[in-house]
């Protein structure tokens, strides 16, 4: 397949993921688990994916309980990811620190992933703009001072 191609014999995450479409769950989970703490700290997005994907199967073969200590590792990648891109992709940042509330929520911590969702949403009103600010990132034009729909403003 295709992801074969891309991903030829080093990832284990796709590794990983085939076992667990033909049902070898134990692998998986130990595959998954192998790789998440390989990239933890050089690839936190991807380490954030494994424990997630690990943290599922525990959840459906082992119960909540088991699970949730990896869904809290999931939590703090996706954190650390968000963090990490903050800088140069606040979109990704704003992706990252909402599945760091799902985790965080899923792993039982509601207090930090309620804590993560509001970091999530006022990063998403200094991007997107909200009543009082102007976006951070919205485009204004030189003279004129015609809005596309003709309202008034120069901002596009």
């Amino acid at each position: 397949s295709w992801i074969d191609k891309i991903s030829g014999d080093k990832s284990r995450w796709f590794k990983a993921n085939k076992l667990e479409e033909e049902g070898k769950l134990e692998e998986a989970v130990e595959l998954y688990l192998k790789e998440a703490e390989e990239k933890r700290h050089v690839s936190p997005g991807i380490s954030g994916l494994c424990y997630l994907s690990a943290a599922k199967i525990l959840m459906k073969t082992r119960g909540r309980e088991k699970a949730e200590s990896i869904f809290r590792k999931a939590a703090e990648s996706y954190e650390k990811y968000a963090e990490k891109v903050l800088s140069s992709s606040p979109s990704s940042a704003i992706w990252g620190y909402k599945m760091a509330s799902k985790c965080y929520a899923w792993s039982g911590e509601y207090s930090k992933s309620e804590e993560m969702i509001k970091v999530a949403e006022a990063l998403s009103e200094k991007i997107e703009g909200g009543k009082r600010d102007y976006p951070l990132f919205r485009v204004f034009k030189k003279g004129g001072n015609k809005q596309r729909d003709g309202k008034g403003s120069n901002a596009v």
